[in-house]
């Protein structure tokens, strides 16, 4: 019974001196990194989505659902995404630095409906990052 006390005792105490103050918050993520691309929709039948990416150097693209296609062109990024797209993220750019993704902008240039029927790009906003 003692030994068990011991043992609960030491755990106490090196609990307490191992847990840190919870108001401490973890640095911000800098660097080269990925940042996604948002889409909002209404159209239940999207079915691709042509957009510029402006604001900095863009080094890739990928989605985990969608086709993606990418092209530079001077100092943009065209983008075609392909698919079943829905709102939400619809594709990643990796940036040489996270910490400036509020100096990328993306305007939508064409969207279809999957049938490949040409879709008014007004009911496609897109946006980058955290937004």
């Amino acid at each position: 019974m003692r030994r068990l006390r011991a043992v609960v005792l030491a755990l106490l105490v090196a609990s307490t001196f191992t847990c840190g103050d919870s108001t401490t918050t973890m640095p911000a993520l800098t660097g080269p990194g990925w940042i996604p691309i948002h889409l909002a929709t209404s159209a239940t039948d999207a079915g691709g989505i042509l957009v510029t990416i402006r604001g900095g150097a863009v080094d890739s693209v990928r989605s985990a659902v969608h086709d993606v296609f990418s092209k530079r062109v001077g100092p943009l990024m065209k983008v075609a995404v392909v698919g079943n797209l829905a709102s939400g993220v619809i594709a990643e750019i990796f940036v040489p630095d996270t910490e400036r993704a509020s100096n990328y902008s993306v305007s939508v240039d064409q969207a279809a409906a999957r049938t490949l029927d040409q879709r008014d790009e007004a009911d496609y906003q897109v946006s980058v990052g955290g937004q």
